[in-house]
């Protein structure tokens, strides 16, 4: 019984240990996204951010989406407006995101 114990003790330590890094790891993951959104990196990696960004915005924090909504928004209204692509990923995205944490505004 006692062995039984140390081992369903381990298993909730790892399993603590692996939300924590998957929670640490989007948050970075997201942090990247937006740095080169927000035109602090390459405007080429664009396209891929925001793709990145449309498959990872339903698990953001509630926190970050009007940032986000409002990134988004500023670069579908850029003078003078960017590619279509972009402009059709970047509506992708803000869907996704008013799907997934932006139900809640």
């Amino acid at each position: 019984e006692v062995q039984i114990g140390l081992l369903e003790a381990s298993a909730t330590s790892d399993e603590n240990n692996k939300k924590r890094f998957q929670a640490d790891s989007l948050q970075e993951i997201t942090l990247i996204y937006f740095r080169i959104v927000k035109g602090k990196v390459g405007f080429s990696l664009l396209p891929a951010a925001l793709e990145g960004l449309g498959a990872i915005t339903h698990l953001i924090n509630i926190d970050t989406v009007d940032d986000l909504l409002a990134v988004l928004r500023a670069i579908v209204e850029a003078q003078p407006p960017p590619a279509a692509a972009v402009q059709l990923l970047c509506i992708h995205a803000s869907l996704r995101t008013l799907a997934g944490p932006g139900q809640e505004l």
